[in-house]
């Protein structure tokens, strides 16, 4: 047993969690599983069609999952900005009491809203992508002022 196995282990268990949660968008809309892994994060896995892309990345050593739409700059918003209803969460953060979901429950949930809820985005229609981008791009020249 040597470090190196363990960590494919925990990288082939990240795809294969990401591959069974999404599989929806490459069984019901045509996409196709576009890049696996980047610079700095082996953990990371595309899937798109066209302009609609999503990106999932592992990080926090295995605690997090990050989903995120990616618009055709590559610029990422997360999956839950282009909520009807999301607001930003500005200022401190309240200490969460709620046990954090695993990385694995992170990346089916996202995939079941994302399902349930982003249709549109799904069939092409970036118009929440991209108001999404427009309001995190303009949050974040704020923020860096």
């Amino acid at each position: 047993f040597t470090f190196g196995d363990s960590m494919n282990d925990s990288l082939s268990t990240f795809k294969n969690w990401c591959k069974e949660a999404f599989r929806f968008l490459l069984e019901e809309h045509g996409f196709a599983l576009l890049q696996e892994g980047r610079q700095y994060n082996p953990y990371y896995v595309v899937f798109g069609r066209g302009d609609v892309r999503l990106g999932v990345s592992g990080e926090g050593y295995g605690t997090i999952a990050a989903i995120h739409y990616l618009t055709p700059t590559g610029f990422e918003v997360p999956y839950q900005c282009v909520a009807a209803d999301w607001q930003p969460a500005l200022g401190k953060r309240k200490k969460q009491r709620t046990p954090q979901s695993s990385q694995q429950e992170q990346i089916f949930q996202a995939a079941k809203l994302i399902a349930e809820r982003d249709q549109d985005i799904l069939r092409g229609d970036l118009a929440r992508v991209d108001a999404a981008a427009q309001r995190l791009q303009a949050l974040y020249a704020r923020l860096n002022r």
